[in-house]
């Protein structure tokens, strides 16, 4: 699990009107979007709609998997950016390979 530092929460999410944001990077399971936040970290958040993973327990798996994969693969060291990962589709079986493969888009992004 990322640190809190490293999260952003449900507060910080509707004040800064996210949703408005273009769209920077989307995979056949996630929708990413980002902000600059003028820090010296980047913050993640990641948005799971009931009317796509009906059991909260299945929702929260999926949650802790894409940001362990977050801090596996060093994402957040890099500095000054707010990231919204949505998830689009259901994952029947969410492993951690799909989950990489289809994150690595954040990868792209600041190259």
């Amino acid at each position: 699990m990322l640190a809190k530092k490293f999260r952003l929460s449900a507060k910080n999410l509707f004040l800064r009107n996210f949703f408005l944001l273009v769209k920077r990077g989307a995979g056949h399971y996630f929708i990413i979007k980002e902000r600059n936040n003028y820090l010296p970290i980047s913050r993640f958040a990641v948005i799971i709609s009931s009317k796509i993973i009906k059991r909260s327990t299945a929702r929260n798996l999926l949650k802790r998997l894409i940001l362990n994969s977050i801090k596996l693969n060093k994402i957040y060291l890099r500095p000054g950016k707010d990231i919204i990962i949505i998830v689009r589709s259901p994952i029947v079986n969410p492993n951690k390979s799909v989950i990489e493969k289809e994150l690595s888009a954040i990868n792209t992004l600041y190259e």
